[in-house]
């Protein structure tokens, strides 16, 4: 069975309100955005039909964020199926199915690649994220395999969700490397019990900042 990845990434974008984000994101990217509010009973206003920008959803009693909870960013467009999503919180983003990173599989062989010396397009993958999102104020990544963890990955979006709420879960229930040190890791790392399915990206794109 394939397993998924799940990507934190965190954000400095002061806002106040969804549509003050969603009008930031728009300025940034250059796409529009259609806001979505869902009621109590799944009733909303739907997007226009050829509608192409960020569709913006969250139910109505989450508007405020004050208890908490992921809002829904998806990028879409008209002429493909594709759906690019990442999830909102006050000080972070959960990433989905944006960039080549969402195989956990494919990723652990690309990891394995970069321990062996080898170049890994996972490296390019990273760039292109962080190039989107940079303007946002992204500093900082963990990368793991959201198959495994979903239970506590649930946990810390039901709560207020902050990148050190998930560094603090990552530390506790993870095996956190540094995307620095990954080279000096072990070439039997992976064929260690609970590596594979425990190991945990955290970056800091320190050889990516200006």
């Amino acid at each position: 069975m394939a397993h998924h990845a799940a990507i934190i990434i965190d954000h400095a974008i002061a806002f106040d309100s969804i549509e003050e984000f969603a009008e930031r994101l728009s300025n940034i990217t250059g796409l529009p955005y259609f806001i979505q509010e869902v009621d109590a009973d799944g009733s909303c206003v739907d997007a226009p039909f050829e509608f192409e920008g960020w569709l913006v959803s969250y139910y109505a009693e989450r508007k405020n964020m004050d208890d908490g909870g992921l809002i829904d960013f998806a990028l879409v467009s008209a002429s493909s199926e594709d759906v690019s999503t990442f999830y909102l919180s006050k000080d972070c983003l959960e990433v989905n199915n944006m960039f080549p990173f969402g195989d956990w599989d494919k990723t652990i062989e690309f990891i394995k690649e970069i321990i062996a010396g080898e170049k890994s397009e996972w490296m390019n993958a990273r760039l292109e994220l962080y190039r989107f999102f940079k303007p946002l104020g992204t500093k900082r990544m963990l990368f793991f395999c959201g198959s495994e963890h979903e239970y506590w990955l649930d946990e810390i979006g039901s709560k207020s969700f902050t990148f050190d709420v998930a560094r603090n879960y990552a530390n506790k229930y993870l095996k956190i490397v540094n995307l620095a040190d990954i080279p000096q890791l072990p070439s039997d790392f992976f064929d260690q019990e609970g590596n594979y399915e425990n190991f945990c990206i955290y970056d800091t794109f320190e050889d990516l900042k200006d």
